[in-house]
């Protein structure tokens, strides 16, 4: 193992110094970030109130020799830079030296290790940046880092924390991700007491991936590889079509470390352009591994931040692999209906209502032509003097989703064999916040086990092989509060039992389209917001064609 020193003057000048701890999410990366880099094979994580009361974390790394002890919460003390050139080589998470100092100078902080080396292990207790006690004492081989009552000496700081619902999550999704790169390494993390994530040593991607969303999430992602220009990439990403309501799914590693380094994030944007619906996004989980030469990750002082020393031409073979990847592996999901018997016989209502209308007549004569599917995609028709070009599927989302507002109890129908769906814990709290809205939707279900639940009930309106997909985009995304969350699950299953693009139509389904969106009460727009159709009249065809 490295000795902790202190840098020279001359070498901590070029770091990107200026540490600061904004949050708990902060002081648990900066530890778990050292217990990695100590060569920890197990790492558990306690907080209470989502760290700001409290936030152990504890290591089997190899420890910090007792004379290296006091040194550590100096500024720019580390084992990991000696020269100046190690700077153009990091492979280590953490390399500044400044983490524990600015852990300590804001909290209350008790550090005991002992290095495998040594027999008697070393405590030391700081409160701000004094040293309070230090001492010999019995311990095993790692580190214990327990911080206490963060901010206590910057009350104003405190004021400008989340939610403890959200400070936790913060640290849940980051301790989720940093995994994906560390498969040898176990994590738990503990809050309140309560266990939220168990990550045990595993063998594969796909191993750790189930672990935190569930196996079920997995069937919506693909494999990824590509080596090009010495940057070698492999890991998970959504199969074309299977976009997530929110960025909580996309975790980018560069030599282990989680990042955000937004020109790789847009490249994969720009690659899913058209291939999800819209509103959603790619979900990602990619490790890249880059010559250490090739890459600055000494750019921003939370380390989040990495610069490519040549990123032009990596970028666009990127993209392209991309899209090679989800094309050939695109399994989709939409469901091919025939003309079903829920549209055959509303049509047959729709029509007996109409009779009996006095407007019957007015509404026969002014009824649309209907001309035609185009790319069995699109409702071509005529009216008046305009053709109409009809998105088959936002219409069908707005006519679904109108006669859902009205639905005072929605019929029910029971599964013979009830459906386990797997999910992370995150979507476990979604679920029970969410449970009223669900039951009241036609949904029953229980626990069932630590991660899993049971469905034997559901809205007959969905269909049962698209079931499971369909709970599990119900439950995700941010609290909006109960009318707007009932409105919202609405639209979801409008969405996904709406008939699809590249579906092809009879002539009686595209004229019950279009008759009923034009009874809706918004024709122009589905749910999301996005436009139904566009006109074309006869004065700008004539005009296009030099007629005029």
């Amino acid at each position: 193992m490295r000795r902790v020193r202190i840098l020279p003057p001359e070498i901590a000048g070029k770091i990107a110094s200026g540490e600061v701890v904004e949050r708990p999410y902060s002081v648990v990366k900066e530890l778990v970030e050292n217990s990695i880099d100590a060569g920890a094979k197990r790492i558990e994580i306690y907080l209470e109130k989502a760290g700001k009361n409290l936030i152990r974390v504890v290591d089997d790394g190899w420890g910090i020799k007792r004379e290296d002890v006091p040194i550590c919460f100096e500024r720019h003390s580390t084992s990991k830079i000696e020269r100046e050139d190690d700077l153009f080589k990091i492979s280590t998470l953490g390399f500044r030296g400044e983490a524990l100092p600015s852990i300590s100078a804001v909290s209350r902080i008790t550090l005991k290790t002992r290095a495998e080396d040594e027999e008697i292990g070393t405590m030391i207790e700081r409160e701000g940046d004094k040293t309070v006690k230090i001492s010999e004492i019995p311990y095993p081989k790692g580190t214990m880092v327990e911080v206490r009552d963060l901010f206590f000496n910057l009350p104003v700081r405190l004021k400008f924390l989340r939610s403890d619902e959200r400070e936790l999550k913060i640290i849940v999704q980051f301790i989720s991700h940093l995994s994906l790169a560390h498969l040898s390494i176990s994590f738990l993390l503990f809050h309140n007491g309560r266990e939220i994530l168990n990550l045990p040593e595993c063998g594969t991607i796909e191993e750790r991936i189930a672990e935190i969303y569930g196996g079920s999430f997995l069937e919506s992602l693909t494999p990824f590889y590509s080596e090009l220009k010495n940057i070698k990439v492999e890991g998970l990403i959504s199969k074309s079509g299977k976009g997530m309501r929110s960025r909580d799914y996309q975790a980018l590693l560069i030599n282990g470390r989680l990042t955000r380094e937004r020109s790789i994030i847009h490249a994969i944007h720009e690659a899913y352009r058209g291939s999800l619906e819209k509103d959603t996004y790619p979900s990602f989980f990619l490790l890249f591994k880059i010559p250490f030469d090739e890459i600055d990750v000494n750019v921003h002082p939370s380390k989040e931040e990495v610069k490519l020393r040549s990123p032009s031409e990596f970028y666009k073979e990127f993209v392209e692999k991309i899209k090679d990847t989800i094309e050939t592996k695109e399994v989709s999901y939409f469901v091919e209906r025939k003309p079903t018997a829920v549209m055959e016989v509303r049509e047959k209502e729709l029509m007996e209502e109409a009779v009996q209308s006095p407007l019957f007549e007015f509404r026969k004569r002014e009824r649309i032509k209907i001309l035609g599917q185009f790319q069995e995609s699109f409702i071509v028709a005529e009216k008046d003097e305009e053709i109409l070009i009809i998105d088959q599927h936002n219409a069908h989302e707005r006519i679904l989703f109108e006669e859902l507002k009205k639905t005072k109890e929605f019929s029910r129908k029971t599964t013979i064999f009830p459906l386990i769906v797997e999910l992370s814990q995150q979507l476990m709290e979604n679920l029970e916040k969410r449970r009223a809205i669900l039951e009241e939707m036609g949904f029953e279900f229980e626990i069932f086990g630590k991660k899993e639940i049971k469905i034997s009930t559901f809205p007959s309106i969905i269909p049962e092989n698209i079931l499971k997909e369909t709970f599990i985009w119900l439950i995700e995304g941010e609290d909006i509060g109960l009318e707007k969350e009932r409105e919202r699950m609405l639209s979801k299953i409008a969405c996904k039992t709406a008939i699809k693009i590249n579906q092809k139509l009879s002539p009686s389904e595209m004229e019950f389209i279009v008759e009923e969106l034009f009874e809706t009460e918004s024709p122009e727009f589905c749910p999301h917001g996005r436009p139904i159709f566009l006109k074309i009249t006869k004065g700008e065809i004539e005009k296009g064609l030099k007629r005029k």
